[in-house]
């Protein structure tokens, strides 16, 4: 995983720090490169943004094609969604955030 160099990543969930994993996973598996964040808990975001919170990050996808582009998104979002993600597709990034409903799967933070 790589970050741009104004980006903070100070204080991420243990959620956010598993859907960057799994993001970064899957995008080297794919792409044979690892994801660049744009944004973490820096910049401007609306006001009840869930980066504020260190739940949601950013990361480019203007390097890929519309395909390509697609292809992750709609991966990501299978994966993720069950466990509470928000996964948007925003053309030039990919936007992943914590926000769990009713029916996501619990989030387990200590496995023995």
């Amino acid at each position: 995983m790589n970050a741009k160099h104004n980006v903070s990543l100070l204080n991420l969930t243990p959620q956010c720090w598993y859907a960057i994993a799994v993001a970064d996973n899957y995008h080297r598996a794919i792409f044979g490169q690892p994801i660049t964040i744009t944004s973490a808990r820096d910049g401007h975001h609306m006001n009840q943004s869930k980066h504020y919170s260190g739940e949601a990050f950013d990361f480019r996808t203007r390097d890929l094609t519309t395909p390509q582009r697609q292809s992750l998104h709609t991966t990501l979002k299978a994966d993720l969604a069950q466990l509470g993600f928000d996964v948007l597709d925003e053309i030039t990034h990919i936007h992943i955030e914590y926000d769990p409903g009713p029916n996501s799967a619990p989030w387990v933070e200590n496995v023995s």
